[in-house]
């Protein structure tokens, strides 16, 4: 038996299993919420008049790192959840398309 989630916006996920759409959903709630704090945020700031300090991982953008023998472009760091949108760049010459999205720690 197949299971589906149904966004608010229409939209039909369906996943094999139970714990695959919990899965989703919990995964789909961690980006609104992240998208609603960075918006929060970015109010807050805005009424008072606050220009947001320079990101301290604005360093890591276009930087180039290797991980399990893959080459990857590290496009944004999410400013609250630390989330790292990564672009393959290994096959880049065969036209193929990867992405990867993970946490990072810095010192």
């Amino acid at each position: 038996m197949r299971k589906y989630y149904a966004a608010d916006d229409g939209t039909v996920l369906t996943y094999p299993t139970e714990e695959e759409a919990q899965a989703g959903l919990l995964a789909i709630r961690k980006a609104v919420s992240d998208k609603e704090a960075e918006e929060w945020l970015y109010v807050e700031r805005a009424k008072q008049n606050v220009t947001p300090a320079p990101e301290k991982n604005a360093d890591l953008i276009g930087r180039e790192i290797t991980i399990d023998n893959r080459r990857y472009v590290i496009e944004s760091v999410g400013e609250i959840s630390g989330d790292v949108s990564m672009r393959d760049i290994t096959f880049a010459d065969t036209g193929r398309k990867t992405a990867r999205k993970g946490g990072i720690s810095c010192p």
